[in-house]
């Protein structure tokens, strides 16, 4: 809550936590290519809105769509 409160936001608790819980990650399954051993993975979040864009950002919470798997 102090990262979010210096960050100018003010936000109770329970919505910080409905906001943050909202927030779901989903693995997007690619097809193989030609000589693929395994399908590729790509771990993204279900709901994109700016609010919750903006907490990730200032509690540092890491962004799914970063990490491409395998």
């Amino acid at each position: 809550m102090h990262r979010i409160r210096r960050a100018g936001i003010d936000i109770s608790r329970e919505r910080l936590l409905w906001e943050l819980g909202g927030i779901r990650e989903v693995i997007d399954m690619y097809p193989r290519k030609p000589g693929q051993r395994v399908a590729r993975r790509k771990a993204v979040l279900s709901q994109r809105h700016e609010f919750p864009d903006c907490l990730l950002s200032i509690l540092a919470l890491p962004r799914p769509e970063e990490h491409i798997l395998a």
